[in-house]
């Protein structure tokens, strides 16, 4: 087995096991934050998602200085990425260079549950807000806070 020296490792060093981490309501889609800016030095951040049928996800959006990846455990997801839609079923995986207008969603008849990648971490920071802006667990945030939001969390709007 190969030593690696502490100096190499980032803070977070570990499993998170199934049913773990950090869970958020955003909208109608559930949140698992399984690595976070603060275990990763901000490096990256890891979420596992759920989207119900027929949800219609963010608005178009891009970020400036964050590259997105989502990867397709069950179901499929709707992803428009510039002028380009398409749908990605289980084992797909969609990357989002930053500058890129995007969104996903999922147009499908059955629950969609996705890895979603972000680099630099933050953007759980962000997704964390949204959840706390609600009135209740699963509404939508307030437009106006949320457009706050975005532009502390490098969302900016399409």
């Amino acid at each position: 087995m190969e030593r690696i020296a502490a100096s190499e490792t980032t803070s977070f060093a570990g499993i998170v096991p199934p049913a773990q981490g950090l869970f958020l309501a955003v909208g109608d889609m559930q949140v698992v934050v399984k690595a976070a800016s603060e275990g990763t030095r901000g490096a990256f951040a890891v979420l596992e998602c759920t989207l119900p049928p027929d949800a219609p996800g963010r608005p178009l959006h891009l970020h400036r200085k964050t590259l997105e990846a989502v990867y397709v455990l069950e179901g499929q997801l709707a992803v428009q990425m510039g002028e380009r839609k398409q749908s990605i079923a289980a084992g797909s995986l969609a990357f989002v260079p930053r500058g890129v207008v995007h969104t996903l969603s999922n147009l499908s008849a059955t629950a969609a549950r996705f890895l979603w990648v972000f680099s630099p971490a933050g953007m759980e920071e962000y997704l964390q807000e949204m959840a706390k802006l609600a009135a209740f667990p699963g509404a939508p945030a307030p437009a106006e806070a949320a457009q706050a939001l975005g532009e502390r969390y490098d969302v900016q709007p399409a």
